[in-house]
């Protein structure tokens, strides 16, 4: 957010959205992070496992390459209302 913020031409709401968007593989903690198209941030997730007595270890990293794009939702038909008999 500081590096966007830094990049951006002034302190304005589109011009802090649009330096914000143009970030690319910005080093973040878990590792590079992208903003997509729809302003989502992509970057590896981190899997953490609470066990006995509050123990944390790390199960896994999972980066974005590695998991399938969702798929397109099939739309569902409009339910007619029910008709309710004798009114």
């Amino acid at each position: 957010m500081l590096a966007a913020v830094a990049r951006a031409p002034s302190l304005e709401r589109n011009a802090l959205r649009d330096a914000l968007a143009a970030t690319k593989d910005f080093p973040g903690v878990t590792g590079p992070v992208t903003f997509n198209d729809e302003r989502n941030a992509v970057k590896p997730v981190v899997v953490v496992r609470i066990g006995d007595g509050g123990r944390l270890s790390v199960e896994s990293h999972v980066s974005p390459e590695e998991v399938a794009p969702a798929p397109t939702p099939t739309p569902s038909p409009t339910p007619r209302g029910r008709r309710r008999r004798g009114r």
